[in-house]
């Protein structure tokens, strides 16, 4: 088995494409507001829905056409979730980069194809960037969300991309690339223990909060708003071990319900406010 950081892969089918692409960039839902996710769109939705569209349509017209029986065409590409390890520092900047690099290293997957069949010859695809849809997720554990096709231009389907060594090279371009952007092996690497990852948890949410607040009051002052802003205050004063302490338990719960009570306050918020 391929020692890697984690690369998710699943099936997009074709009556999910839409659903799929709403939710990756719907800041509502609930995998997103309770993570205090911040969406960054890479690619061009509208012109990859076309291009996708087109090249279903094409497949049809070619089964029609070569008169072909079967079963229609339900899978249009594969879903990639590329995930940063926890721990490490989010640079818009660099995430851009690594962007780029995960777009030239599919080029390049894409342009040696494993063979449909054994015995066959490696496929070439010059894959263009506007057939990749790509969304990143900034959040504790920061992501990218890619998608890649299985049907060329022409609405030919390329089985390379269901295979094994398919998989194995996106692990591989990624591993390379936490390298190259993070100095790190993979061999070195030690994730964070639950320990380590819960410890400062209190403040940074409320950290967040504290933020998510004052941005508030800069638009319009609410007397409920600016309560809530002194206990968070008040409780930022505390240290670490207080903070994270049984005791403290129920205050957290308290902060957290009274957030949620205010969420009709932020639906006027700017899309670059939210979380």
């Amino acid at each position: 088995m391929l020692l890697n950081y984690v690369v998710r892969i699943k099936k997009l089918k074709v009556n999910g494409l839409n659903r799929f692409l709403k939710y990756l960039n719907n800041d509502k839902h609930k995998n997103h507001t309770k993570k205090n996710t911040e969406i960054y769109e890479l690619s061009n939705q509208e012109r990859f829905t076309k291009i996708s569209k087109n090249k279903i349509t094409k497949n049809k017209m070619g089964y029609i056409k070569n008169r072909k029986g079967g079963r229609p065409l339900s899978v249009l590409g594969k879903s990639l979730t590329f995930n940063i390890p926890v721990g490490f520092d989010f640079d818009l900047e660099v995430s851009k980069l690594i962007y780029e690099d995960i777009v030239n290293g599919l080029k390049e997957i894409y342009k040696n194809l494993p063979p449909n069949k054994l015995g066959d010859p490696y496929t070439s695809y010059d894959l263009e960037e506007e057939e990749i849809y790509s969304v990143l997720h900034k959040q504790n554990n920061s992501h990218y969300h890619i998608v890649v096709p299985y049907l060329d231009r022409n609405g030919n389907v390329m089985r390379g991309v269901k295979s094994n060594e398919f998989t194995n090279n996106l692990k591989l371009l990624w591993n390379e690339i936490m390298i190259k952007h993070y100095e790190i092996d993979l061999e070195q690497y030690q994730p964070q223990t639950k320990e380590e990852l819960e410890k400062g948890k209190n403040r940074r949410y409320l950290e967040e909060l504290k933020e998510l607040y004052v941005e508030r009051l800069k638009i319009k002052e609410e007397k409920y708003v600016i309560n809530q802003l002194k206990r968070v205050n008040r409780e930022l004063k505390r240290n670490d071990s207080e903070l994270e302490s049984e005791e403290n338990e129920s205050t957290m719960e308290t902060i957290e319900k009274n957030y949620k009570k205010t969420t009709s306050f932020f639906k006027s918020i700017p899309s670059t406010l939210k979380r």
